[in-house]
C-alpha cells in the first residue's frame, strides 16, 4: 500500500496527497471514485485545520475507530514532527513522504488490527 500510494501522488492520475492515500486504500475500504475525487480539496494544506492531508485521508478511513484515529495521528507526529502541513513543510518534511507514512501507519494497524 505504501509504495501504491507513493506512486498515485502526482502520478498518471494527478492526485495529490490526500487523495493518494485514498486510492491506495480504496479497494478494502470500499472508496469511490468520487470519493477520491471530491479530497482535491483536501490536499496542499487545504484539510480540515490545516492538517495534513495524507494524515486527514488516513484519519478519515478509520474514523469509526476513534483509537485507531488517535494512535494514528500520534505516532505520525512522533515520525514527522508534526500533523499539520505548513509545519511540516518548515521542517522540511516532503509531501510524498507524508503520504508514504500516512500509508505505512495505516497499514500497519491494519496488521495489529487483523
Amino acid at each position: 500500500m505504501v509504495e501504491t500510494a507513493k506512486k498515485k501522488f502526482h502520478g498518471e492520475e494527478r492526485y495529490n496527497c490526500a487523495q493518494a492515500v485514498l486510492s491506495a486504500f480504496s479497494d478494502k475500504y470500499a472508496v469511490s471514485d468520487d470519493c477520491i475525487k471530491n479530497f482535491r480539496a483536501s490536499g496542499g494544506g487545504r484539510a480540515e485545520g490545516g492538517t495534513c492531508g495524507a494524515l486527514f485521508a488516513a484519519l478519515k478511513l478509520i474514523e469509526n475507530k476513534p483509537e485507531q484515529a488517535e494512535k494514528l495521528c500520534k505516532r505520525f507526529e512522533q515520525k514527522a514532527g508534526h500533523t499539520k502541513c505548513r509545519e511540516l513543510k518548515k521542517l522540511g518534511f516532503p509531501c510524498r513522504e507524508c503520504v508514504g507514512l500516512a500509508a505505512e501507519l495505516l497499514a500497519e494497524l491494519e496488521q495489529k488490527c487483523a
